[in-house]
């Protein structure tokens, strides 16, 4: 079995280091992979999920134009792909989303979740066609809503042994956090306009329920995390979901835990960033929980997401803010000591 899942993973591993030197062993090894994505032992259908999008980027790269042609096409527009990539994407494709549908295995749901979303941000924008991006979107949707078939499954075994609590925890943190990142691949994948209103359909819902407090408090992090990352995507097209999404993200500032803390800074400073106007009402709650973390017992991420939102705020509602007292507590903050990002 070992023997397997490592020979399985390193197909992909080798497509991915050697791409030109392994072009003459791609109809085999598509063969092979489909094969082991449906092999008994999740683990090695894990790797073969992993393989597929390193063998379909493999493909890529290898038939991908010059340099200057790309520059070229991706000022003109959507991504095109070669006709040899288009059938590596064609087969792969129906194998990373059907697993929400027929694989008991959270695992191996996490891998093809995994896979997916690096694919779809890898290719870019317009790469993939519309029918697979529906079912990459409805996989996304099922995992957040927790009716993924390995999730359901879970659900109906009443024989769950006590001791594996800690263990399925964090599958269930590895699979969210894996359909989480479905959502910026698929605004990039589809482009910003196409998905703000997939996002209000289909996700913004499941992941308020993620933010509900009754939510383990690892997974609400996950969400607001996610919402972040959708945030940085879509930006002024989050407006009509920003009343709904603030008053949750208000209560992860005051979490015991600080990637809560942090992930909620973060996102609430895109989310006003985004819509000063509908950001307003709650300005004064939110600005007295970021007030909270520049303590300095704070965590240094979390305090530097703050720093973060705080400037944000500035810049999209300054009158909101009363300078003369801020900008001291902001300079004292500085500079950054872990989240760099920040200074962007």
């Amino acid at each position: 079995m070992d023997e397997k899942m490592s020979a399985t993973a390193a197909l992909g591993s080798y497509a991915k280091a050697c791409p030109h030197a392994f072009m003459p062993y791609v109809e085999q090894t598509l063969s092979t992979l489909a094969g082991m994505s449906n092999y008994w032992h999740d683990e090695a259908r894990a790797a073969a999920y992993d393989s597929l999008q390193k063998l379909t980027l493999a493909i890529h790269r290898v038939f991908t134009p010059s340099t200057s042609t790309s520059v070229a096409i991706a000022a003109a527009g959507p991504v095109v792909l070669s006709e040899q990539c288009r059938v590596l994407v064609e087969a792969a494709m129906p194998s990373l989303t059907s697993p929400v549908e027929d694989d008991v295995s959270k695992v191996a749901v996490t891998a093809a979740a995994a896979a997916l979303g690096h694919l779809l941000k890898e290719l870019g924008q317009g790469a993939v066609g519309p029918i697979h991006l529906e079912a990459a979107a409805n996989m996304a949707k099922a995992l957040l809503e927790n009716k993924a078939m390995c999730q359901e499954a879970e659900d109906d075994d009443e024989e769950g042994d006590a001791g594996d609590d800690e263990e399925l925890a964090a599958e269930d943190e590895e699979l969210l956090a894996a359909a989480a990142d479905l959502l910026p691949a698929l605004a990039l994948s589809m482009g910003q306009d196409a998905y703000a209103p997939v996002f209000r359909s289909l996700h913004v819902e499941p992941l308020i329920a993620r933010l509900k407090p009754q939510q383990p408090i690892a997974l609400r992090a996950i969400a607001a995390g996610a919402v972040a990352e959708v945030a940085e995507k879509l930006g002024a097209r989050m407006a009509p979901v920003v009343p709904t999404l603030l008053p949750l993200l208000l209560r992860e500032l005051q979490s015991s835990d600080d990637i809560n803390r942090q992930n909620a800074a973060y996102c609430s400073g895109l989310l006003v960033q985004a819509s000063p106007e509908q950001a307003t009402p709650f300005m004064p709650q939110l600005l007295t929980a970021l007030h909270n973390m520049f303590r300095p017992e704070e965590a240094a991420g979390a305090q530097d997401n703050a720093v973060g939102a705080v400037g944000r705020i500035m810049t999209a509602v300054p009158q909101a803010l009363p300078l003369g007292q801020v900008l001291p507590v902001l300079l004292g903050a500085m500079p950054l000591k872990e989240d760099l990002n920040e200074t962007t």
